[in-house]
Formats: C-alpha cells, sequence, structure tokens
C-alpha cells in the first residue's frame, strides 16, 4: 500500500474511532473542543482551531517584521561604514 493511501487509512480510521465513542475533536495546540471554536482545520488525529491559527500566523508575522527590522538596520550600518570609508 502506498503511503498516501496508508495516510488516508489512518485517518478514516481515526475519525470511525472517535465517532464510535462520541468525542469531540480538540484542537492539538490549545485543546478546546469543536464546541468552543469557530472552526477546527486539519485531518484525523491533528486538528488545529481558528484562534491557535490566528495566533500562530500574527505571531509569525512579528518575527518577519522583527527579521525586516534587523535587515534594515544592518543595511543602515553598512550603508553608514562604506559612506564614512568613502570621505577618507
Amino acid at each position: 500500500m502506498k503511503q498516501n493511501q496508508m495516510k488516508c487509512l489512518k485517518s478514516i480510521m481515526h475519525a470511525i474511532d472517535r465517532l464510535e465513542a462520541k468525542q469531540p475533536y480538540r484542537c492539538s495546540f490549545c485543546k478546546k473542543d469543536e464546541s468552543e471554536v469557530w472552526k477546527l482545520v486539519g485531518s484525523a488525529p491533528y486538528f488545529h482551531c481558528d484562534e491557535c491559527i490566528t495566533k500562530s500566523y500574527n505571531y509569525l508575522q512579528e518575527m518577519k517584521h522583527d527579521e525586516d527590522s534587523e535587515k534594515r538596520k544592518r543595511n543602515e550600518h553598512l550603508k553608514l561604514v562604506i559612506t564614512e570609508e568613502s570621505k577618507q
């Protein structure tokens, strides 16, 4: 059996187990169940809620902004060094 088929089969088996046990799906990060969030995204057994996805997205955007700021600072420093060297 191919790897994709195995993944699909495992996902289906997990979903059937959940239905039989009547257990709600939960966010893998915050552990809130599907009744506590607007939306769960993913596939069994790993789901992520809209709140955690938003927090993750915002965190990544902040990291990107910080990296961009750091790059700008380095570039400004390089321009300053080059400008000072050219004056000598």
